[in-house]
């Protein structure tokens, strides 16, 4: 049935193409579905503290995990019912290339937060105050570093099953795909609004970053790539060279303090609000480039 032809609200709701919801609508379904999930599951959590129960130690765990259940529940549910497509079509299938995308991806980010630590150094915009080792035990920095490895790999797993996953992938249906990866990584950026010392700066940094991630997904039509430069970016950038992450702090190996102009090194936020991460996302991008070609040249070698 052609579009001009059907009843209004149907017009409105319902895709032209199958008797699905339109892609907005299911976005926004899915986040209404998430909100709630996220509410409910923190209910316990609220009682317990408003009864007294001390949970301090376990906070950071409590939270982590209520966010990973409800984003990866919501969009389960929302692929089955609102897309009438498998959870794991979304870019989630192991296959051979599944390990190597995960740690090309992961050692990626090391050249380009290393590319912004070198230059912020160069130029006396960076001094180094302390080394890990030098005052902390090696059990001590074991724990730090896998602690916030693990945290990451939640990080990465969540956010890339949302943005390059569910928001990027319904978007296409609708828009351009131009249109689709800039409307997903603007929400993207968006969901870090709240994060300390958030700007128009990293509202810029951050959607840049999000196309970035949504190149490395059209590359290969995996998430596996994407989620293993989002643990990179996360892991080198905070525990490794010790930036701020989104204007977190985490546990770091190399304490450091960045002095120069804000504009260029995203000052407290880290360095996605600073113009220091456009070379840096360059080089992400031949790296993927080249990677991928590497990768496509491999299946149709196997393939002959």
């Amino acid at each position: 049935m052609q579009d001009s032809t059907r009843p209004f609200h149907s017009r409105i709701f319902l895709s032209p193409d199958d008797n699905r919801f339109r892609s907005g609508w299911r976005i926004i379904l899915q986040g209404s579905l998430l909100l709630f999930l996220l509410f409910f599951a923190s209910i316990p959590y609220v009682i317990l503290t408003f009864i007294g129960v001390e949970l301090k130690n376990f906070d950071f765990m409590i939270s982590i995990g209520i966010s990973l259940a409800a984003i990866t529940i919501s969009i389960a549910i929302s692929r089955k019912i609102l897309d009438h497509r498998p959870f794991l079509n979304l870019g989630i299938k192991l296959n051979k290339y599944t390990h190597l995308d995960i740690l090309v991806g992961f050692f990626i980010p090391a050249l380009m937060m290393g590319l912004i630590f070198l230059v912020e150094m160069s130029f006396g915009w960076l001094k180094i105050n302390n080394l890990a080792w030098n005052s902390t035990s090696i059990q001590a920095i074991m724990i730090g570093l896998g602690s916030n490895f693990f945290f990451y790999i939640a990080i990465a797993w969540q956010e890339e099953i949302l943005s390059r996953g569910y928001h990027l992938q319904n978007l296409i249906e609708g828009l351009p795909v131009w249109g689709a990866v800039f409307a997903s990584s603007l929400i993207f950026s968006a969901l870090h609004i709240l994060n300390p010392y958030a700007s128009w700066r990293s509202l810029i940094g951050i959607t840049l970053a999000g196309i970035f991630l949504c190149y490395s997904y059209l590359l290969t039509r995996q998430l596996w790539l994407p989620i293993g430069l989002h643990l990179g970016w996360n892991f080198f950038q905070g525990p490794i060279f010790g930036f701020p992450v989104s204007g977190t702090e985490s546990f770091v190996l190399i304490n450091q303090a960045v002095s120069g102009p804000e504009i260029i090194t995203g000052g407290l936020f880290g360095p996605e609000a600073g113009i220091i991460l456009l070379p840096s996302l360059l080089i992400g991008v031949i790296l993927v480039t080249i990677y991928s070609k590497y990768r496509n040249k491999r299946k149709l070698i196997s393939r002959t």
